[in-house]
């Protein structure tokens, strides 16, 4: 709220509804407040997009893309058994139909086609997200790529990019700052994905 002709401050209500024993701290200034989240939005931002042109860098490489393609082939070769193995079970009901398997049999090869289909399923869902480590574009579709690529150029914090970022914003009486980014799983992975992608090209480099 506003402070006479001093600016605006955030209050804290446990000092105004109770007293100074419980939170010391009675006002900060608006700006106070917002420079920092905006500080700390900047940080995570080169972080992120340091650790995504990393991995850009990274995936460059031919290395990279003999392993992108590798992981491709086996996800074509998983999905053509799935195919196979869909083909096999519809085939199952004729058998049956004309005598061939009895009603035990049809049941358990079907459920055992049924099942292999599944662990497949299974084996190109992590597949795909091992191949995706190795995409050019990695990242490049997480919200907080969006959202860099939509406030780039911006360089004071208002509400809608507050909002956009930052999902919780704590400040305790004894200084320090707790901050809950939005999407900061993303970031996590981009870094995580990073780090060990870089680990792995030392490896290899050495």
């Amino acid at each position: 709220r506003s402070k006479s002709n001093r600016g605006y401050y955030y209050y804290c209500t446990l000092h105004e509804n109770y007293n100074a024993t419980i939170c010391p701290k009675k006002a900060v200034k608006q700006e106070d407040v917002e420079s920092l989240a905006l500080r700390l939005i900047q940080t995570q931002i080169r972080a992120f997009s340091d650790a995504q042109r990393l991995i850009a860098n990274l995936n460059a490489t031919p290395s990279s893309q003999t392993r992108y393609q590798i992981y491709e082939t086996q996800i074509d070769d998983a999905k053509r058994k799935i195919e196979k193995f869909n083909q096999l079970k519809a085939a199952l009901y004729g058998d049956f139909a004309d005598g061939l398997l009895s009603h035990q049999d049809y049941t358990d090869l079907s459920e055992d086609y049924s099942r292999r289909a599944d662990d497949l399923r299974i084996f190109i869902a992590e597949l795909e997200k091992e191949k995706e480590k190795y995409s050019a574009g990695f990242g490049s579709k997480m919200q907080w790529a969006l959202l860099i690529e939509k406030y780039k150029d911006q360089e004071s914090l208002d509400a809608e990019m507050a909002a956009a970022f930052i999902e919780t914003l704590t400040l305790f009486n004894d200084g320090h700052v707790e901050v809950a980014f939005r999407h900061r799983d993303e970031i996590e992975q981009v870094l995580y994905v990073a780090a060990t992608r870089g680990k792995e090209a030392e490896r290899y480099a050495g």
